[in-house]
């Protein structure tokens, strides 16, 4: 029995030195070579991302996960729409979508590309001579090219900063890959003494005027104490038009909420209450002073109120 036993464990031994000795040494592949086996767990591969929405101009990385990059060949659906290099950066060329393919050993993977088109930061611009502007395409970092189409109206730089040149209308492009955003621009002339002028006499509701032919101040401010009397002004903008007319004589100017202690609104019913407020600066480059002229404007848009003042 012992011996059965002893010879039963001497089997045993001798198998497991046999297993040993294979897993080091490989297995022969009859030539006389070994062929050492080593266990491998399988790869995932797959496409970093199924889908991806881009603004014009823009561009995304993809990857190949898993996969060797020298071996990966990419290519787009419709170029017109979208590109991809050859290690797998997407640009968005124009709006559209359109599928990237990347092709790895006999397998492709795909990317729906959805390409958006941006826009300028304002369609419409109003300047007066001696003033600047900067335009911007919004949500692209892509590369973009500014045209302006009558150069001597606005000129633009590689940055979209407009710089007056006379009076006059234009448009001014901004080019993102293959899309196109226009921006009309209207020249004014720059503030003279002339837009200080008025046509109504002392005393009519005036505390105090400025010296209207050579803008010299001789006095802090004027104003109209009745908001339904009608002044003159050479860009023609009088009590009872609009911010659309003002906006079209005068352009860009930065917009003031009226407060309540604001002293100009004692001179209002509630109902007229002036609500917000724009001011337009003229500079004397003689005695380098400055005047301005605030314009009062009601809850429904209309203009009751032109203060003057230095």
């Amino acid at each position: 029995m012992n011996r059965k036993r002893c010879k039963f464990t001497k089997i045993i031994a001798a198998i497991l030195i046999a297993v040993m000795i294979c897993g080091n040494a490989g297995v022969s592949d009859g030539l006389g070579y070994n062929t050492k086996i080593t266990a491998q767990a399988a790869t995932t591969i797959r496409l970093s991302r199924s889908s991806v929405t881009m603004f014009v101009g823009n561009t995304f990385q993809l990857r190949l996960t898993g996969a060797s990059a020298s071996g990966v060949k990419w290519s787009v659906g419709n170029s017109k729409v979208a590109t991809v290099s050859s290690t797998g950066k997407v640009t968005a060329v124009k709006s559209g979508t359109t599928t990237v393919y990347a092709k790895y050993k006999n397998k492709t993977y795909k990317c729906t590309v959805k390409a958006i088109k941006s826009r300028m930061s304002t369609g419409r611009v109003v300047l007066s001579i001696g003033d600047g502007y900067g335009l911007d395409v919004l949500h692209t970092n892509g590369r973009v090219t500014w045209r302006s189409a009558n150069t001597k109206v606005v000129r633009v730089n590689a940055n979209g900063y407009l710089r007056p040149v006379k009076c006059g209308s234009t448009k001014v492009t901004a080019k993102v890959g293959s899309e196109t955003y226009v921006c009309y621009v209207r020249i004014v002339a720059a503030l003279s003494e002339n837009d200080f002028e008025y046509d109504s006499p002392m005393g009519g509701g005036y505390t105090s005027y400025i010296d209207l032919v050579t803008a010299k101040g001789t006095g802090w401010y004027t104003y109209y104490k009745d908001a339904t009397v009608s002044y003159k002004c050479n860009r023609r903008v009088n009590i009872g038009d609009t911010y659309a007319d003002f906006y079209t004589a005068y352009g860009e100017c930065d917009r003031e909420n009226v407060e309540s202690n604001d002293s100009y609104r004692e001179y209002f019913e509630n109902s007229t209450y002036p609500r917000t407020k724009y001011t337009v600066r003229y500079h004397d480059s003689v005695t380098r002073d400055d005047y301005y002229k605030t314009f009062y404007f009601d809850r429904k848009g209309t203009l009751v109120l032109v203060v003057w003042h230095m």
